[in-house]
């Protein structure tokens, strides 16, 4: 098996593929062996794989935001114009075509029809986050007073104090009063912290309105996210091919390489020959035991899949037909985000009965998930059903004037502002 791994320098990134790497080969031990031995990050890798510090991409990206940045500050209903405005135009849309018929990216619409007032929506979050806080800072008194003798225990052993410190600083990132405006970056990052409380600790720490802070902020990250990446089909795939140009390349070789016969890879490789040990092919469930198999496995960021998701959603072959199907492309245009593991697998199969002149010798095969994208355990998007807290158990006195901290200020509302297109 020619197996090759490479990722960006990104911690995270580097540590899921070396966990994925243990699981799939079957290995034993801890994770820093394999990321030294198995994981390949060379700085060629790294500029594939993590395009955030490219001046060009990166400017491209904030004028993406710079437009959702300006639409979804308003403080009024969105109506279908404006919704149009935000995921497609006249002439340069989210639309696209296969087989003449157009699809647009559905995910987003509905997300932005759940939203309904922009500023509204974030103003509910920003009170929720505050709440949240309020809560966590009495619980926090009340173990250091010792009126709270058992303290909960965290996932991964992180303490109250800790978890106080992430929802206080994301309550500071979110809104500047001195702008009156919200930053609309860290909208994600209140929905990654949201989802992993809610999927670790509402069990443990069963705080109110976990639940009604993951609907709001899950609505507005479905129709904020994809569209950082481009708002128009143009858009889409200009910053798409910047960012993740070199990665299609290396696919182009992988796939080329795939159909190869034997002569290339001598001349390449050095008669470098991947097959299995037939001595195992008595016990081994293999039909051919002497085919050739190549794996390269790219782990890389979020942002970096959804340009890479644009790119082949719009891409056409030599005779101007899409690559993916009609119901590829439905899947694509259903998929409200990309969580952890989301994935794209490209095989190649070839049917050696067929003349190697002959196109249809070879057969690509793509597939994509979006992840791990399922709701938290307990949680219904369609209804508030916020957990409370055990009275006998994690209660704080809100009577004691030391209990809580003032009430979260009201958010001043903008100045409406049309959306752009």
């Amino acid at each position: 098996h020619d197996l090759k791994i490479k990722t960006s320098d990104e911690g995270r990134v580097m540590k899921t593929a070396a966990a994925f790497a243990k699981g799939m080969l079957e290995l034993e031990g801890s994770l820093t062996p394999i990321m030294v031995s198995l994981i390949q990050k060379s700085e060629t890798d790294v500029l594939m794989l993590d395009r955030s510090g490219d001046d060009e991409v990166m400017k491209d990206v904030n004028k993406c935001k710079e437009k959702l940045n300006k639409a979804l500050q308003v403080d009024t209903e969105l109506r279908p114009e404006d919704i149009a405005n935000l995921t497609h135009n006249a002439n340069q849309g989210s639309y696209w075509t296969v087989n003449g018929i157009d699809h647009c990216q559905d995910s987003v619409t509905k997300a932005l029809w759940r939203l309904g007032n922009p500023r509204r929506a974030l103003v509910r979050m920003y009170t929720l986050i505050g709440e949240l806080v309020e809560q966590l800072e009495a619980l926090v008194r009340n173990v250091m007073s010792g009126a709270l003798q058992c303290p909960p225990s965290l996932y991964m052993d992180e303490t109250l104090l800790l978890m106080l410190d992430r929802w206080r600083k994301l309550h500071l990132d979110l809104y500047k009063p001195h702008t009156q405006k919200f930053d609309l970056t860290k909208v994600p990052d209140v929905h990654d912290n949201i989802r992993y409380d809610l999927e670790h600790n509402a069990q443990r720490l069963p705080l109110r309105r976990m639940n009604e802070l993951y609907t709001v902020t899950k609505n507005f990250a479905d129709a904020y996210v994809p569209q950082e990446y481009g708002i128009t089909q143009l858009e889409k795939m200009t910053l798409g091919t910047k960012m993740c140009g070199t990665l299609l390349e290396r696919l182009r070789y992988d796939l080329v390489m795939g159909r190869a016969d034997e002569s290339i890879l001598r001349e390449d490789y050095g008669d470098m020959r991947y097959t299995l040990d037939e001595s195992h092919a008595d016990y081994l469930d293999i039909n051919s035991v002497g085919r050739r198999v190549r794996t390269r496995l790219y782990f890389t960021s979020e942002s970096h899949l959804h340009t890479l998701v644009n790119v082949l959603r719009d891409a056409a072959s030599a005779d101007g037909t899409s690559v993916i199907d009609e119901v590829g492309q439905q899947i694509l245009a259903d998929s409200e985000e990309l969580c952890y593991l989301a994935h794209v697998v490209i095989r190649v199969f070839e049917n050696p009965s067929i003349p190697a002149d002959n196109p249809d010798r070879f057969r690509v095969e793509l597939s994509f998930s979006p992840g791990a994208d399922r709701p938290p355990v307990g949680v219904h998007l369609e209804e508030d059903v916020s957990g409370l807290l055990s009275p006998g158990e994690l209660s704080f006195d809100r009577d004691d004037e030391h209990a809580a901290p003032p009430p979260v200020p009201p958010v001043p509302p903008a100045q409406q502002e049309s959306p752009t297109s």
